[in-house]
């Protein structure tokens, strides 16, 4: 899994800006501009996972959502570049 952040990356974070229309496709909270990090991934088991917020409690809701596929293309080119640079790193988040 990626981190998404609406905290400001940063120079020199390999990322990309979450589009408006991709906040709303993944029903993202607030309304701050928001970044998908893709030089750290976490592993994490899914279903299950504590880093997946539920949308809903009542009944418990989990959308684990998704990008368009314009969007995936974008994400895989600077994903390949991170690769390519040899600047992924895998972090393994523990309960």
């Amino acid at each position: 899994m990626f981190p998404l952040t609406t905290k400001d990356p940063g120079v020199g974070r390999l990322c990309l800006r979450v589009p408006e229309t991709e906040r709303k496709r993944l029903k993202l909270k607030g309304d701050a501009p928001c970044w998908i990090l893709l030089d750290e991934a976490n592993t994490d088991i899914l279903p299950g996972s504590f880093h997946v917020e539920p949308i809903s409690y009542d009944p418990l809701t989990i959308s684990y959502g998704k990008f368009s596929h314009a969007f995936v293309g974008q994400i895989l080119k600077k994903l390949a570049e991170a690769i390519r640079a040899k600047r992924l790193h895998f972090v393994q988040r523990e309960r």
